[in-house]
């Protein structure tokens, strides 16, 4: 868990840097990106899907809340962590059937017999093909929603013991073997609600907690909301989540970062080719455009060398990328066009042709 989620938070620190580099570059500026959509706003396809997840009842809110209250969706329900966390949301339906997501799935095909996706079926009833809809990471730890009827939960968690919880929720604890020496591994704790949601982490508190958010009996701040939830992959990041990137030699940089991004606010649109989009909110527009700066001339370097060494694959996606300053904020936009995708991909896809 931890291992994916810092290259997730290094991915994207990796867009953001390339941006300020280019913003800042007093040399040449590259050729413009490829036509490929990049996601600004709700799409009328994301407003049918956004009202058709909100199936929960309505909580009733405080007396000074104004306004129509609508319907919640289980999913951001169960994300309000509140302000300064992070959750970045996986469309997985709706990846499975994009060309990348073709490209993934050829990948995982190509294991043989150690692909997960078809063990899953065979062994506990969970086509991640069909049943899954979405998945969240969060530093919490995964949620996932779909249509789980057909799982063989008793066989996937035939170690771990059961508790019912709540109105419609089953927890699942599982100790794992001790090690010898050293501190005792924490428990796995899953918790399943409706066959429909499913967490899965290693802290009973926060899996209790999802629950209760999603059966109104806690109250919730949004992490994620409505209006955020378009492209195939969305998500907020909270500034600690860059914070862990920086090495120690590094803080002063990590220090600036800290006092000038609140948060980062990430979408991707993979229907075609993908078309990423990553803006930086901070409350002071001189310590964005500081930082914006100091980044700028850490990778510079960076990006000569690449240039001078031949590193074809670093100054494409450089060229790739643009960004929008905009006062307090800046917006980074990259287009990843899928001929380069299939090329990257190209050691477990047959067809894609050779890097």
């Amino acid at each position: 868990m931890r291992r994916r989620r810092l290259w997730l938070v290094a991915a994207l620190l990796l867009f953001a840097v390339a941006g300020f580099l280019l913003w800042h570059s007093d040399g040449p500026r590259p050729p413009p990106p490829p036509k490929v959509d990049i996601p600004r706003r709700l799409r009328p396809a994301e407003v049918t899907r956004m009202n058709q997840r909100a199936v929960l009842p309505v909580v009733q809110p405080k007396a000074e809340v104004r306004g129509p209250v609508r319907p919640r969706d289980p999913m951001l329900a169960a994300l309000a962590f509140g302000k300064g966390s992070s959750a970045v949301v996986f469309e997985a339906n709706a990846l499975r059937y994009s060309p990348v997501g073709q490209l993934l799935l050829d990948c995982l095909a190509s294991q043989g017999k150690d692909n997960p996706v078809q063990m899953l079926k065979d062994q506990y009833g969970i086509d991640v093909l069909k049943d899954l809809d979405r998945v969240a990471v969060t530093p919490h730890g995964l949620l996932l929603t779909g249509d789980f009827k057909t799982a063989k939960w008793d066989d996937l968690f035939q170690h771990a013991s059961e508790d019912r919880y709540g109105d419609d929720a089953r927890l699942y604890e599982i100790a794992p073997p001790e090690r010898d020496g050293g501190e005792a591994p924490k428990p796995f704790e899953s918790a399943v609600w409706n066959n429909q949601l499913v967490y899965l982490g290693n802290s009973s508190d926060d899996a209790r907690a999802a629950i209760d958010r999603v059966e109104g009996r806690a109250p919730t701040e949004a992490l994620i909301t409505e209006d955020q939830t378009y492209g195939e992959v969305y998500g907020v990041l909270g500034t600690q989540e860059f914070l862990k990137m920086f090495p120690p030699e590094e803080s002063e940089l990590a220090q600036k970062f800290a006092a000038a991004a609140q948060q980062v606010e990430l979408h991707v649109d993979a229907r075609n080719d993908v078309g990423i989009q990553a803006s930086i909110h901070g409350d002071s527009e001189q310590q964005v455009e500081d930082l914006g700066k100091s980044l700028a001339g850490m990778l510079s370097a960076a990006r000569l060398e690449a240039k001078a060494s031949g590193d074809d694959q670093l100054s494409q996606l450089l060229d790739f990328a643009q960004v929008q300053p905009d006062g307090s904020s800046f917006s980074l936009e990259m287009a990843l066009p899928l001929d380069y995708l299939k090329k990257q991909l190209a050691w477990c896809h047959p067809d894609a042709g050779t890097p």
